[in-house]
């Protein structure tokens, strides 16, 4: 019988927070709605790419 196996995956917000958290350790400060405007060019960007 195979065994199931649940897999997480973060949310685009988990992942903008986190790298947000991050960059406030190394004293670094981007305001979160300049974050979340450059991770949407990345994945936008991404989509292209992969099409």
């Amino acid at each position: 019988m195979a065994k199931v196996v649940k897999i997480y995956k973060p949310t685009h917000e988990e992942i903008l927070k986190n790298v947000l958290g991050s960059f406030e350790i190394e004293n670094i400060k981007i305001s979160y709605t300049t974050a979340k405007k450059s991770m949407q060019k990345v994945l936008d960007k991404i989509k292209k790419e992969n099409v």
